[in-house]
Parts: structure tokens; sequence; C-alpha cells
């Protein structure tokens, strides 16, 4: 059986499914090791290269990622260039984005702080920001898909197709009386007091708040795997160990120069289930000011996602009319739990949605660069 054979005995993957490997499939470990073994050589730009300012060579070599000179010429041309980062933990998902941003960094700098999360929305279907106060109305147009209402009417402690607390579990069976006419409205309304509490409750508690996961037979503390994410990213730890202090003490915290906020956000990650997920972004001016920071921390996902950690890193690029935006991206995935031969596919799936919004983000902060000019006397 060929490569090509294998890979067509199968169902198409994705985070709902992952289909199990033929024997055949089992006999290509040395063609996995070979692939590991190149994913984790680094090479730098040669002497003849476009120059590439340290941070960026420094940001794949604290990561451990090949690189080339074809590739700093790609990125230079304004394409997307996007990396696998080795982890040996089996569920989770690592990976290493830049792209070259042509606009001056002052101007970037300042539009993220007026619209910080320009990226983390561009695949928005529906988002908002978390006001503290335990008012549901305060999550605005946030809704529940028919599927999601089937499931969750379905969904048992232990046996649950959304990501809840065992608590919330038992809350959507006793307080919404499915068999009647307004059932879908009643479990909307219990979703949006739940969120908009449980938010309040981190922004008070901060990890000591995060829930558990009980959707199967074993419960995942979010705050367990948050830690585990965070003592993997050294790129994080150990090149912003103020950054990375603050997570783990939040809210008994205070770093200067950074700004917190609060958001849930609705969005389609290529899977068949639209993933709801609230998050913790930090927007950080390192001291010096010589690049801007924004670091995203997951704190609740009704599917497939049991934690995640997206870290962004605006530098000048030579010359200063222009900007590099660094993304190093680590999450956990219930469906990359244990060894498969089509896990790949699911990265793959990951790197491809993240370099989509940066591609989107790049064409709307120049977009709005050229619109600034234009305007100008």
């Amino acid at each position: 059986m060929t490569a090509e054979s294998c890979r067509c005995t199968h169902r198409p993957v994705t985070l709902d499914r992952v289909p199990p490997r033929s024997d055949a499939c089992r006999r290509r470990p040395l063609a996995v090791l070979a692939g590991f073994v190149a994913s984790v050589l680094v090479a730098v730009p040669s002497p003849g290269s476009p120059p590439a300012p340290d941070q960026l060579v420094h940001a794949y070599r604290m990561n451990g990622v090949k690189v080339s000179d074809k590739d700093f010429r790609k990125l230079d041309q304004g394409e997307v260039l996007s990396k696998k980062i080795h982890t040996d933990v089996d569920q989770e998902t690592v990976s290493l984005h830049t792209v070259r941003i042509n606009v001056p960094p002052e101007f970037l700098w300042r539009e993220y702080r007026s619209h910080e999360m320009a990226m983390e929305t561009a695949s928005a279907l529906e988002f908002g920001v978390f006001e503290l106060g335990p008012a549901a109305w305060y999550i605005g147009p946030l809704t529940l898909d028919d599927k999601d209402l089937g499931l969750l009417r379905k969904c048992k402690v232990g046996n649950c197709k959304l990501k809840l607390d065992a608590a919330w579990i038992r809350r959507f069976h006793g307080e919404v009386k499915w068999s009647s006419p307004g059932a879908g409205r009643d479990a909307l309304a219990l979703y949006k007091w739940l969120l908009t509490d449980y938010a309040d409750a981190y922004r008070l508690r901060g990890d000591a708040a995060l829930t558990h996961y009980h959707d199967k037979k074993h419960a995942v503390a979010v705050a367990e795997q948050f830690e585990g994410i965070l003592q993997q990213s050294r790129y994080l730890c150990g090149d912003l160990p103020e950054l990375c202090d603050y997570m783990r003490a939040y809210p008994d915290a205070e770093l200067g120069g950074l700004t917190d906020t609060v958001f849930w956000i609705k969005e389609d990650v290529g899977a068949r289930r639209k993933v709801t997920s609230l998050v913790h972004q930090m927007l950080y001016v390192p001291p010096g000011g010589s690049e801007l920071v924004l670091a995203s921390k997951q704190l609740y996902a009704n599917h497939y996602f049991e934690s995640a950690l997206g870290l962004t890193r605006i530098i000048p690029a030579p010359g200063g009319d222009a900007c590099y935006l660094i993304h190093v991206y680590r999450a956990r995935i219930d469906a990359l739990r244990g060894w498969g031969l089509f896990h790949g596919r699911i990265h793959g799936g990951i790197r491809n949605k993240i370099a989509e919004r940066l591609a989107a983000t790049k064409r709307r902060f120049e977009a709005r660069w050229r619109a600034e000019e234009a305007e100008s006397p």
C-alpha cells in the first residue's frame, strides 16, 4: 500500500473526528521520525540574504524552527510564513507565524492600542467585551446554534458534546424545561449568565476560578492545562518573565505598561461546530518601548480546545518603514490525545487558519495606513 492509498483509506479528518489508523499506516515510523528531525533543525539567513532583525531570528531560534533564506525572501515579499513547532505533549499543537506589515511601527502600535483585538477577531462571527459586574446582557449578541442546543439537551456529566463544568450541566437540566416552546430562549439566557458570572469570577480570583471540563469520563482542569502550556513556553517565560509571572499571579499582580481586556468570541475554526471562547487579553509594552506584545489566554471554549495561549510580538523592520508581526500559538486539543497518523491534518488546519488571520490583519492595517496617508495634507 502506498502512502497515498494509506491516506485515502480513511474519511476526512477534522477536530471532530480522528479515524483509526490501518496496519499499513502503522509501518511508517521512520518517515515520521525523519520529518521530526528535519523540523527541529534551525537555519539563519546567510550573509547574502536580505537583513532580518535580530529579534526575528531570535524568535525562530528560541522555538527551534527551521527557516531558510528563501523563507525570509518570501516574508519580505508579503507572504505569511507559518512553521510547526515541535512539542512532546500529545494533545498540544504549536506553531510560529510571521508576516511583514508595510506600515511604520508607530502607526501599527497606535492602531493596536485602539483596536487591540484586530487579529484575534479577524474571523469572528460574534464578539463582545465583558464589563465587570454580573449582568448577562453585557454579553450582547451571543447566540446558541440549533446544533448546540440539541447537544446541550442531551448533555450528561461525563458524556457531553459540549465542554461544560458539571455544575453547569446540572443547572441546564434543572433550570431549563426542555419540553417547553421557550426552551431555547431559556437555555441561551442561562448560558449568557454562566459565562458572564465566570468572567467576573476570573477577574476577581484569577486561575482559582477557572473551570473543569466534565464532557468526558475524566475531568480536565483548565488551570492545570494552561500552567502546562506556560511551562512549555520558553519564548514567553524566558524572554518576558515579568509577563509570564503576571499571568500566573493575576489579578494579584501589577505590571507597568500593561492593560487587560476579557472578551468572548464565536468563530469558525474549520470544524463542524462553531467555537465560543472566553479570552483574557493583555496588551504590554516592555521597558524600552522597542516592541508591542499581545498575549491571549483562553479561559474557556465550548468545543475542542482544553486551553490555549497566543503570543504576538510586533517589532520594527530595518529602515523603520515596516513591522514584523510574530505570532506563536500553543493549544491543547482533545482530538489530539494519544498518537494518530492523521493528527498532522489537524495541526495543519490550525496553522492555515492562523495564516489566514494574519493575512487579513496585514491587509486591514495596510489599507488603514494608505487611507490615512491619502487624507494627509
